[in-house]
């Protein structure tokens, strides 16, 4: 490869990378708004907000989909960890 398709390639690299953030933050605002159905289905099954049996599930769900992947799964879940605790916050605020 010469410099010149280094370079086209680098930037068409960027311009995926930069698709694929945009699209990852419209599935995290998604997600986050689903907290408010979280919580009104939580109060009125008198459920804490925080599961840690549902939270294992999720844990047990990404090792699974990450297993023939070529990502870490322990990053995946410090990600999924992060996301759920977005959402506890959400949940905090609405109740």
């Amino acid at each position: 490869m010469n410099k010149q398709e280094a370079k086209i390639l680098l930037e068409e690299t960027r311009n995926n990378i930069d698709l694929i953030d945009k699209e990852l933050i419209e599935l995290i605002d998604k997600r986050t708004k689903l907290a408010k159905n979280v919580i009104e289905a939580k109060k009125s099954l008198n459920m804490d907000i925080f599961d840690p049996s549902r939270e294992e599930k999720i844990h047990e769900k990404i090792r699974v989909l990450t297993a023939d992947k070529n990502i870490e799964t322990n990053d995946v879940i410090k990600i999924i960890d992060i996301l759920m605790n977005m959402n506890k916050d959400k949940q905090n605020e609405m109740s």
